[in-house]
């Protein structure tokens, strides 16, 4: 018995990596018939007695796990030969993946959106520091991406639809995984709520770079930069709003030009823009910033290109 079969969409609605195939059938046997101006093909398949059953009852796991609340909440782990990541995903919308794949080691943090058979990925920018995945290379950089989603036999199955070939990383949940997840999101959640739960001084030790932030009760703040808990070249506590203006105040070891940049939100593509630039001698400096007419604002410092002793 011959007929035609369609194979290759992800989706309905995707027509790329489709192949038409001639099917024909005798006894057990299946054959597949590929063939077109240029080449030909053919494949043959006997059926595996009784899995059928074992397909439909696999199908229906996998339909019940989808319809749970939070079944994507947890640690996902991705182990290929070219991939090592342990994806976390949380039930307030964030990510978190951690790279472990030579070359590309390194975290990057996001938000991400789940639809029916879809994610998609946004991480934060300004993560170039703690992350050498840039999406070009590996699953879960620092590009936004989009992925279709399939689950079967305990797999997720995030398809990239934009690939030239159909690209498919797997993923399986870590045992116990979600319940540990939910828990840490629900403690979050409780201390958020308690009054003055920011104050204090929090501290990132990293050996790619060292940041502290120091929130104070009085609505101040002081944040430092550096390595290995040491401030850089270029030292800066950046406190405020006094009288509606910021201060940066710092050191640097030589005479150098301060750019500072204003951003009206951290969405990627971001936009700086330039408030103001400084030459500062070697020694200590204030620069007063002041306020933007817009009630948010993401303020940076950086060094002018080739400024250095100019």
């Amino acid at each position: 018995m011959s007929a035609r079969a369609t194979l290759g969409a992800p989706t309905p609605c995707d027509k790329r990596g489709l192949a038409e195939y001639e099917i024909d059938t005798f006894g057990s046997a299946l054959a597949l018939i590929k063939q077109d101006a240029f080449s030909g093909e053919s494949a043959a398949y006997e059926a595996i007695p009784g899995s059928d059953a074992e397909v439909r009852a696999k199908v229906a796991e996998a339909e019940a796990f989808l319809a749970r609340a939070n079944w994507h909440v947890g640690v996902w782990e991705i182990r290929d030969a070219f991939l090592t990541v342990d994806l976390t995903i949380r039930p307030d919308g964030h990510y978190t993946a951690q790279n472990d794949t030579e070359f590309l080691e390194g975290t990057v943090r996001g938000r991400y959106t789940l639809a029916p058979g879809q994610i998609h990925f946004s991480p934060f920018v300004g993560q170039g520091l703690y992350a050498r995945s840039n999406g070009e290379f590996g699953e879960f950089g620092k590009i936004a991406r989009s992925r279709a989603l399939d689950y079967y036999d305990g797999e997720l199955q995030l398809i990239d639809l934009e690939a030239i070939s159909q690209s498919v990383t797997i993923a399986r949940k870590r045992p116990g995984s979600e319940t540990l997840v939910l828990e840490r999101a629900h403690q979050a959640q409780v201390e958020r709520e308690r009054e003055g739960w920011h104050l204090g001084i929090w501290e990132v030790q990293d050996p790619a770079g060292w940041m502290e932030f120091t929130f104070r009760p009085d609505h101040r703040y002081l944040a430092k930069s550096g390595t290995d808990g040491v401030p850089g070249p270029i030292r800066i506590q950046l406190t405020g709003p006094d009288a509606g203006h910021y201060a940066i105040r710092g050191t640097t070891e030589d005479a150098v030009n301060l750019v500072v940049e204003r951003a009206g939100g951290l969405d990627a593509p971001v936009a700086w823009h330039t408030v103001q630039t400084n030459h500062v001698p070697g020694g200590p400096f204030v620069l007063h910033v002041p306020p933007d007419a817009q009630v948010a604002g993401y303020y940076r410092v950086r060094e002018a290109v080739g400024s250095a002793n100019d």
